[in-house]
């Protein structure tokens, strides 16, 4: 009499595919990178191409941090990859809050670019 493991107790066989398929969204958004910086910085101009520079590497490393959260804890436990994914988008999340927040007052941006981003971020106007 054998007994049967609890599906959320056994492991992921195989490599996982979330793994794959963010390289290649990573790879993709990689390739589409420049039309988006060269359509932002003609229409916002430097401002806007780093806003959307930025905007793509947020995207592109929260996608390959979900992966590699995934890829590590599938083969270990179902239980754990599901813990980790939800508390992960919690972390990740709070990561984006994060960039968001302090990206306009970095030094590198200046106070001419934290003026504008405070300006357009009102609801209100003036």
């Amino acid at each position: 009499m054998s007994v049967q493991q609890s599906p959320f107790a056994a492991a992921a066989a195989g490599q996982a595919p979330e793994v794959s398929i963010s390289r290649d969204i990573v790879k993709r958004g990689l390739m589409t990178a420049p039309a988006f910086l060269v359509v932002s910085g003609v229409i916002w101009g430097l401002d806007g191409a780093l806003s959307s520079a930025f905007g793509l590497a947020l995207v592109l490393v929260n996608f390959s941090l979900a992966a590699a959260l995934i890829g590590v804890t599938a083969p270990i436990s179902l239980a754990l990859m599901m813990g980790v994914s939800l508390f992960g988008y919690l972390v990740r999340l709070g990561l984006i809050s994060l960039a968001v927040f302090l990206a306009p007052r970095s030094p590198l941006l200046g106070n001419e670019v934290h003026r504008r981003f405070t300006r357009i971020s009102r609801i209100a106007p003036e």
